[in-house]
C-alpha cells in the first residue's frame, strides 16, 4: 500500500514516479485546515472520507504524471518516425546516383 508521504508513488507498471501534488489538492487541503484554524468554524469530518478523498487525489496525481509521460513518449516516437522517413529518403537519393 502507498504511504501518503512518500512523494514517490507506484505506478501499474512497477516504476516508481515522482508526483507533486496538484494545486487543486494543495488548495483543497490549506481550505480544510483554514477551516478548522477559525473560531467557532468547527468542521465535523470522518477521518475514513478525508483517507478516501486523499486516496483518489492521490492517483489522479499518478494519472497526471502518465499522462504527460504518454505524451512525452508519442513526441520522441513521432521525431524518431521523421528521422527514420528522412534517412530512407537520403538514402534513396544517394543510391539514385
Amino acid at each position: 500500500m502507498l504511504n501518503k508521504s512518500d512523494d514517490k508513488k507506484e505506478a501499474s507498471g512497477g516504476a516508481a514516479v515522482k508526483v507533486k501534488p496538484s494545486a487543486k489538492r494543495q488548495q483543497s487541503q490549506r481550505a480544510l485546515s483554514d477551516t478548522a484554524d477559525e473560531p467557532g468554524g468547527s468542521v465535523e469530518v470522518d477521518a475514513s472520507v478525508l483517507e478516501s478523498i486523499n486516496a483518489r487525489l492521490s492517483k489522479l496525481d499518478i494519472l497526471d504524471a502518465l499522462q504527460q509521460d504518454i505524451r512525452d513518449l508519442r513526441s520522441s516516437l513521432e521525431f524518431s518516425q521523421k528521422e527514420i522517413e528522412d534517412l530512407r529518403k537520403d538514402n534513396a537519393l544517394s543510391w539514385a546516383r
